[in-house]
């Protein structure tokens, strides 16, 4: 019995000692550039999640790599869902994380700017449409992504890869690479060559889609 009054008296303590601000997430809304954003900050580590926005956005999008001098690390779960009018989106380089259907039914987004900071997508982002470009910096980043199933992968709808705002015909995976994650070259890419490291270790979903092409 006394054990128990202990440790319900600590826990009291630690509740009265730990700041209330360190274990909630503050919810708050920013329009930038004429884009409203709804936005959660992490006071753990400190990172910013884009859960929500105004859906009439359109035209051209750039979601900002911080909000009130926090890094946007994660595009939450349906976060730009049904923005119908928006043309295109620019990630910036400090989102780990996009979440399922973030960009689902978003009928004329055509072209998709993809960070090199990004590390996993969701499953079901994107949707048919009028995706038509992928846009990215860094190859090696872009194969190191985990995508979480072929709806996942931009290039699943859209049919160009664009390496440094150069459309990609013949790729070379770099030796730096000892691995290929599923999805990265899907059949709907054109290419007139892909070329592997002799070490690279393929799996065999990716090696059908990579022989589809």
């Amino acid at each position: 019995m006394k054990k128990i009054v202990a440790l319900i008296l600590v826990s009291a303590l630690l509740l009265c000692v730990i700041p209330l601000g360190a274990l909630t997430v503050s919810a708050e809304t920013i329009t930038l550039n004429g884009v409203t954003l709804n936005y959660t900050l992490d006071a753990v580590n400190g990172g910013i999640t884009i859960t929500d926005c105004d859906s009439s956005i359109s035209g051209d999008v750039v979601i900002p790599s911080e909000i009130d001098g926090y890094p946007v690390v994660v595009i939450d779960d349906g976060a730009f869902l049904r923005c119908e009018l928006m043309t295109s989106v620019t990630i910036p380089n400090t989102v780990k994380t996009i979440g399922v259907m973030a960009f689902y039914e978003c009928k004329s987004l055509k072209t998709i700017t993809i960070p090199s900071s990004l590390e996993y997508i969701d499953t079901n982002v994107f949707s048919s449409g009028a995706l038509e470009a992928v846009y990215i910096t860094d190859l090696e980043a872009w194969c190191n992504i985990d995508f979480a199933n072929c709806y996942s992968n931009p290039l699943f709808y859209a049919h160009n890869l664009y390496i440094n705002d150069v459309l990609a015909t013949d790729i070379v995976i770099p030796d730096s690479i000892t691995a290929i994650k599923k999805m990265h070259f899907i059949i709907a890419l054109r290419l007139n060559l892909l070329q592997f490291p002799i070490r690279l270790q393929v799996s065999a979903q990716t090696h059908s889609e990579v022989a589809a092409v």
